[in-house]
């Protein structure tokens, strides 16, 4: 294998990589920031029922 193939291959190498693992990421701080969400609205539910009875 020549040299420019095998740089050419390990570019591809490391652009994947570094793809995969900023898809990761990203999928966990998207699951951080919807639990966030999620947990706001839950605690904000007694107090709609709350508003609602009066």
């Amino acid at each position: 294998m020549e040299a420019k193939e095998w740089v050419g291959r390990e570019v591809a190498r490391v652009r994947t990589d570094s793809l995969a693992e900023g898809r990761e990421e990203g999928l966990s701080i998207g699951r951080r920031d919807g639990m966030t969400l999620a947990l706001a609205i839950l605690s904000d539910i007694p107090k709609l029922i709350k508003d609602m009875k009066k």
